[in-house]
């Protein structure tokens, strides 16, 4: 044991005891040194690595945060989309009104075969009914071809 009191020298035994500890720590520091040495070049040059990437994030960082243009063509990409969904709308409102114009002008022209038909029945009506108004119309009866010989013909 060490003496609590400095003015007293220390035993033999202790003398011993703190050589052996100096020469242990000084064998385990040896032993230990070109490993610790090897991890401490290793770790510095991590943080050197460490430093210039943190630098170079920080640059690019700050350069897009000035950079203005980013911002302006996140805008133009969003009108851009904006303008395909309308064009889309705008296709598909265009398709529609097409297969609408489509159907309106078949059934345009079924109505004017049908009015057409029905002319051509009210013509054809009309046209019985005049040859039937004709049969009945009254006509001077002609007198017998025997009587038409006995007529003179000089008063010509």
């Amino acid at each position: 044991q060490l003496a609590a009191d400095p003015a007293e020298a220390p035993s033999p035994e202790a003398a011993a005891t703190s050589a052996s500890i100096a020469a242990l720590s000084a064998g385990a520091l040896a032993f230990h040194r070109p490993s610790l040495a090897a991890r401490e070049a290793a770790l510095a040059e991590l943080l050197t690595c460490q430093q210039s990437f943190l630098e170079s994030v920080q640059h690019e960082r700050a350069h897009l945060a000035d950079c203005s243009g980013l911002q302006e063509m996140e805008c133009r990409l969003e009108q851009v989309r904006e303008y395909q969904q309308r064009l889309a709308r705008l296709r598909k409102e265009m398709h529609r009104q097409a297969e609408r114009l489509q159907r309106l002008k078949k059934r345009a022209i079924q109505l004017q075969q049908a009015k057409q038909t029905e002319l051509l029945k009210r013509q054809a009506e009309r046209e019985r009914e005049l040859e039937a108004e004709r049969q009945l119309i009254a006509r001077p009866a002609e007198p017998p071809p025997a009587a038409q010989a006995a007529k003179p013909s000089g008063s010509s």
